[in-house]
């Protein structure tokens, strides 16, 4: 099975690229890691035509967390807007055919909290306010690589 995730970066991302978890670029997890067992062009066609009805997201930080079992990942908590649960709900019921399996069902559907991971390099300040413009798809290997992205058409 392929463990991925998908989000949407501070600044776009290019295909292929490759970075260690600890300088990972600055992104907003829409749709937290899962696992599926297809063809990866057929989730490829399904985030596209999610991406081509999502318009830009508005993400504005409300506040500071950590994640992770021990409360190691830093993140900024981000407001619950209607356009971002409904992209993460949106991605969640297009990949049900596709037989995805959420790493953890808890962060899924009702438990989602919209969030932007920081990084050793940087982390956002409450306050602020992004908007972000692609979802793309990352392979979480030892290294994530970056294996898609989409623009939001809206």
């Amino acid at each position: 099975m392929t463990h991925l995730v998908i989000v949407a970066p501070l600044e776009s991302l290019t295909v292929g690229d490759s970075f260690p978890v600890s300088r990972f670029p600055l992104h907003l997890t829409v749709l937290p890691p899962f696992l599926v067992n297809i063809d990866l062009a057929a989730l490829w066609q399904v985030v596209a035509a999610v991406s081509e009805s999502t318009e830009p997201l508005l993400a504005e930080v409300t506040g500071q967390g950590g994640f992770g079992a021990n409360g190691e990942i830093a993140v900024g908590l981000i407001r619950p807007i209607a356009s971002l649960l409904e992209a993460h709900s949106r991605l969640t019921e297009a990949l049900m055919p596709l037989g995805w399996v959420a790493k953890e069902p808890q962060y899924s559907g009702e438990g989602y909290r919209p969030h932007i991971t920081g990084n050793n390099e940087r982390a956002v300040r409450s306050g602020e306010v992004f908007i972000l413009q692609e979802l793309a798809i990352v392979e979480m290997l030892t290294q994530p690589i970056i294996r898609a992205n989409f623009r939001l058409l809206g």
